[in-house]
């Protein structure tokens, strides 16, 4: 029968700075390569999932925020369980 262990504390620190680049990267590629676009953004963005993701999220978001002052972005965590019920939803 074999154990299974449980994640160390780098391993999820890795898996969050992946998941955290992850979101970068298609932030990016969703933004059309224009980055004029982006100096006129708005509105608000809702981000919600997993506690382990949260910190990085957070993060991103604050610098996000720091270079688009008109944009409102909401992070939570409810889980991945949660946050996957959310965006189906909605």
């Amino acid at each position: 029968m074999r154990t299974i262990r449980k994640a160390s504390s780098w391993q999820r620190l890795a898996l969050a700075a992946l998941a955290g680049l992850l979101i970068i990267a298609i932030a990016a590629a969703c933004s059309g390569g224009d980055t004029t676009d982006m100096e006129e953004l708005s509105g608000t963005i809702e981000i919600d999932g997993s506690s382990t993701v949260f910190p990085v999220t957070a993060a991103v978001a604050e610098e996000f925020h720091k270079e688009h002052g008109d944009v409102n972005i909401n992070v939570g965590f409810s889980g991945t369980g949660g946050g996957f019920k959310r965006f189906t939803v909605g």
